[in-house]
């Protein structure tokens, strides 16, 4: 049966639920008839054009895209550590605006008619049919990632603090927060097995960089900028981790900084994006035409093996020169 490559969230960490193969490298497989110096499969990418890849015995694959519409996650968060004042227990929601989509590669010509506008699946050289992957990925778009992707959050709402006390924020009052106060950078920490010891560590896997805090005119806190917005893994939030460590900047004209770190209610935000993805996953995606490349580039694990449909095997010399050799994945 063949696998399809999501992200969710659990309690003590971010799985990739696919097997080991998307994990890491395969085993090498056995060397593939010389001769062959260009890559056999090739795939259009230009702007303004489907991205379709090319079998050289004429099977086509164009990739679809689905975009879901914007929902908002409300995570309970609570100050469990205040480095900036004494001010630490407060409860407040965070609600953060993100929009759940997929990308699929289908096959759009293909000498097996049943198989038109079913999902590709691949595999390595050399690998049993239960190791089959369908190309499919779920990635998850954060308003805080406008830098990253101004199209496709243009509609979306900014994320928001609502607090009964926002004595914790730097300039801040029990009735009111202050009226701008800068994070210098935001990190999200998961706990993650040590692969030498075992034993699980704090790591930190996504984040802000100089995220500017306001009030509103309801008297709320929202992020009305985000300069940088990072994250290892596209369906990791970037601004909520099991442990939110925030930098605040006290004085700006200073370099000094002081943390306050957050502690949201994991497993709520876990069920709640859980409940949609299997969802998002099945929608039926529109033909995607190559431009800003915005949803490809959360879709990181489907772009590499896009970018990796020809499995290089080995070098050799030839003429004085180093050259690949090239296999291609078994698709089907």
């Amino acid at each position: 049966m063949g696998k399809c490559l999501k992200y969710f969230l659990t309690s003590s960490s971010v799985l990739l639920l696919s097997g080991s193969l998307w994990a890491q490298s395969p085993s090498p497989s056995p060397s593939p008839d010389k001769g062959s110096l260009v890559p056999p499969v090739t795939f259009t990418k230009e702007n303004n054009k489907l991205v379709v890849v090319h079998w050289p015995d004429g099977r086509e694959a164009t990739v679809t895209a689905y975009h879901g519409p914007t929902s908002v996650l409300h995570a309970t968060v609570q100050v469990t550590e205040n480095l900036c004042n004494d001010h630490a227990g407060m409860i407040c929601t965070f609600d953060t605006a993100y929009s759940l989509n997929n990308v699929k590669l289908v096959w759009t010509k293909h000498p097996d008619a049943s198989k038109i506008n079913h999902v590709v699946k691949i595999k390595y050289p050399g690998q049993q049919n239960d190791q089959t992957q369908e190309l499919i990925e779920s990635p998850v778009i954060l308003s805080s990632a406008r830098t990253v992707a101004p199209n496709l959050t243009k509609d979306m709402p900014n994320d928001r603090f609502t607090c009964p006390d926002y004595s914790w924020v730097p300039g801040g009052s029990v009735q009111s927060p202050p009226a701008k106060a800068l994070v210098s950078h935001w990190n999200n920490e998961y706990m993650f097995p040590n692969a030498e010891t075992g034993v699980s560590e704090n790591h930190s896997e996504s984040g802000m960089l100089d995220v500017d805090l306001t009030k509103t005119p309801d008297g709320k806190m929202e992020l009305s900028h985000v300069r940088h917005w990072v994250t290892k893994f596209s369906g990791i939030p970037a601004n909520i981790g099991e442990t939110m460590s925030l930098f605040f900047k006290p004085d700006p004209s200073a370099d000094n900084l002081c943390q306050i770190t957050l502690k949201p209610k994991f497993a709520e935000l876990q069920a709640a994006l859980n409940m949609n993805m299997e969802k998002a996953a099945k929608e039926p995606g529109e033909f995607y035409v190559y431009q800003s490349d915005e949803l490809l580039s959360f879709a990181k694990q489907f772009r590499t093996y896009l970018d990796n449909l020809n499995y290089v095997n080995s070098m050799e010399t030839v003429d004085g020169k180093m050259v690949n050799y090239y296999k291609e994945m078994e698709a089907e």
